[in-house]
């Protein structure tokens, strides 16, 4: 039988140009922005690992759809109780 080699892609990041705004781009800035939180923070309240956070917030392509859901429903949470809102 022959063994079948798989080569692991490595994350790929489109040219500044070409970047898409992506929905989880987007809901971390928002968190972000309005309610100035870290990535630390909103990586201790999702579950999400930090840097993947980070990957994300630079343009790399989100892959896990949960976690996008899991920081859209901390972004409703936040606007539904309007916690700690950064003053502008």
């Amino acid at each position: 039988m022959r063994e079948r080699i798989i080569k692991r892609m490595p994350h790929r990041t489109l040219p500044e140009t070409d970047k898409p705004s992506s929905a989880t781009q987007a809901l971390i800035k928002r968190l972000r922005e309005r309610w100035g939180m870290s990535q630390s923070e909103i990586a201790r309240v999702t579950g999400i690992p930090q840097p993947r956070l980070s990957r994300w917030e630079a343009g790399e392509v989100a892959t896990g759809a949960d976690d996008a859901l899991k920081l859209q429903a901390l972004v409703a949470e936040k606007e539904a109780t309007d916690s700690h809102p950064k003053a502008e």
